[in-house]
């Protein structure tokens, strides 16, 4: 026998999980290997959300030249500008390298983009960038055990695509 109160307490979480996902704010990643994880970054809350758990996030401003995210789990930073991009940089302390331009299809569509990394002691913070489509994808590798949490973009445009730089994107 169910017992009813158990019961209605289910379907209320599974009703606030899909209310949830549909009204998500930020732009959304998955993990590669199980949609139900994701992350999803907030510009406008100044947050990053880790499946259901929301932590501050500090976002670089429009008038700097780099776009910067930076929480207690992780942080990045892309230079703006494109003639700046594929070389090495340093952001507050830490330092990044773009390994390259790539081409790629990702669930059927053809992206270009620059495959950026940044060595940080133990951990490797690699990302595959497009000007046009933001962040498509980025990995969280650790070199001692040599696991890696890889997500994509679940989004049509990703995190500091042209469309949210106030350009407009042809791609």
């Amino acid at each position: 026998m169910f017992n009813t109160r158990l019961v209605f307490l289910w379907l209320l979480f599974l009703l606030a999980s899909i209310s949830h996902a549909v009204n998500a704010e930020g732009i959304r990643y998955v993990s590669i290997l199980d949609s139900i994880v994701y992350v999803e970054f907030d510009e406008e809350g100044n947050s990053v959300r880790f499946m259901d758990s929301r932590g501050p996030a500090n976002y670089c401003e429009k008038k700097e030249e780099y776009n910067c995210v930076g929480s207690k789990s992780f942080s990045f930073a892309i230079p703006k500008e494109e003639y700046a991009f594929c070389g090495k940089w340093e952001f507050m302390g830490e330092s990044y390298e773009c390994r390259g331009e790539v081409e790629l299809e990702l669930f059927g569509k053809k992206y270009s983009g620059f495959r950026v990394r940044s060595d940080r002691g133990d951990l490797v913070i690699a990302i595959l960038y497009s000007f046009n489509k933001g962040i498509l994808h980025f990995s969280l590798i650790d070199k001692k055990s040599g696991l890696s949490r890889e997500y994509v973009l679940a989004d049509s445009a990703g995190l500091w695509a042209k469309k949210y730089s106030g350009t407009s994107t042809n791609n």
